[in-house]
């Protein structure tokens, strides 16, 4: 009855994160870990890895300001990347982009491509990890959303990407410029 009690809560954890409610996710974390049961499965773990982020949410504001079920797939396709559960990840990324332009802002776009660009250089597959699509979303993340808080972020993996992955050290070095250029003066 314990694992029973305890594998519903964990999933009640993981279905207030995916709704953006932390707080309540900790609480039935909590109620879980009050009697004992120590789960090493991926709900558990997730249930944990997230829930113990300081953050108010898994999603910055500018995307969680957008489409909300757009919002709730972001946050599951994040779940499922912690998860080390890539490719479940890689298909909801895939799904959010195949939506409408007029269904998700720019930000929740620049987001995915940023977020899916992250996804597919973890894929342990090397056939799966193709450069030219990690570079082409971390580029169309920029481009989106120039100002976000991962554009930094993209612009800098992307030149990892193409130092380590295509072995291109010309346009990694680039990509690096390009941060430093953007924060001259600061």
């Amino acid at each position: 009855i314990r694992a029973i009690a305890a594998d519903i809560w964990l999933r009640q954890v993981l279905f207030a994160v995916i709704r953006g409610e932390l707080p309540l996710a900790g609480y039935w974390s909590l109620r879980a870990a009050e009697i004992g049961y120590e789960d090493t499965s991926t709900a558990a773990l997730l249930a944990n890895r997230v829930v113990s982020r300081q953050r108010g949410t898994v999603l910055p504001e500018s995307v969680v300001n957008g489409d909300k079920d757009a919002a709730h797939a972001a946050r599951l396709a994040i779940i499922f990347d912690e998860g080390t559960e890539l490719e479940r990840a890689m298909k909801l990324w895939d799904v959010l982009l195949k939506r409408p332009a007029e269904q998700l802002t720019a930000p929740q776009r620049s987001f995915v491509h940023f977020q899916r660009g992250r996804t597919r250089s973890r894929l342990t597959n090397p056939l799966d990890r193709d450069p030219k699509l990690i570079v082409a979303d971390y580029d169309m993340a920029v481009k989106l959303h120039p100002l976000s808080e991962w554009a930094d972020d993209a612009l800098f993996l992307a030149g990892n990407a193409e130092f380590s992955l295509a072995h291109n050290r010309t346009k990694a070095v680039e990509y690096w410029r390009t941060i430093l250029e953007r924060h001259e003066g600061s």
